[in-house]
């Protein structure tokens, strides 16, 4: 156990917590507890980070926690360390379909925006409304896709908590958005909270896909979502994408001109 200056915090199985060290199952606990008491992770300096209202900041530590605690298999018999931590395969047929936290449509049907996605029951939500492809924006921790390898198509895109993605990663997520749109599938994307990483990304495809303006595109995205783009150099990244697509047009027009 080791404590983090005056932040007075003390590393407990792979998280942060504010308060004395505590159970090994303590970790389980909050994974497995409501959104609002599972520990957030960033990867950057907490003093330079802008404060979440009912948030507690926790760091990441060299081994993520387990994403599916419920499943893990507790063989009590076996001493072996290597087989206490593997993970029982999830079984899709067993599984009650749960809704992620901060779970909306953002175009019905196609497109929806989630916070981390850390059971299976919400992976399974997941398939059972028709969501093909998953993204993850999310640099600091991956979501377990055990049991739905064959579901979902899942890819990453690593972008620091509080940062904006670079115009290349949303040219990578918009490449995902328009095989998704080819096949007719759905397409789910997700950060931590679904606010800051989510909603940039998703104002870019407003931009790209329905003609929004960046100014449109940030109005809508936080009416229908609160919260969306949290930082001023996200939403910088929205209006730099806007410049980028604009200039991608009028070349498109010169060249089919002549």
């Amino acid at each position: 156990m080791s404590y983090d200056g005056n932040q007075r915090r003390c590393r407990i199985q792979g998280a942060w917590s504010t308060g004395p060290a505590q159970e090994q199952t303590e970790t389980q606990r909050l994974w497995a507890g409501p959104a609002a008491s599972r520990p957030y992770y960033v990867i950057q300096n907490v003093s330079h980070i802008p404060e979440r209202s009912g948030s507690n900041k926790v760091s990441k530590s060299t081994s993520n926690p387990d994403i599916f605690p419920s499943s893990m298999n507790n063989n009590n018999n076996n001493n072996n360390n290597n087989d206490s931590n593997q993970h029982t395969k999830a079984n899709p047929t067993q599984i009650t379909p749960k809704i992620p936290k901060n779970f909306s449509w953002v175009v019905d049907g196609f497109l929806a925006a989630l916070g981390f996605p850390n059971e299976a029951a919400n992976m399974m939500y997941l398939v059972k409304h028709g969501i093909k492809y998953l993204i993850s924006l999310t640099a600091e921790l991956t979501p377990s896709l055990q049991g739905f390898e064959d579901k979902l198509v899942w890819s990453q895109i690593k972008i620091k908590d509080f940062s904006p993605p670079t115009l290349q990663q949303v040219d990578e997520f918009l490449k995902v958005v328009e095989k998704a749109r080819s096949e007719n599938s759905a397409v789910a994307i997700h950060c931590a909270h679904g606010k800051g990483r989510t909603g940039t990304m998703i104002a870019c495809y407003l931009i790209k896909y329905h003609n929004q303006t960046a100014s449109e595109a940030l109005r809508n995205i936080r009416e229908s979502r609160p919260g969306s783009v949290e930082t001023f150099q996200q939403e910088e990244l929205i209006y730099m994408f806007e410049n980028q697509h604009n200039l991608t047009k009028m070349q498109n027009k010169t060249e089919e001109s002549r």
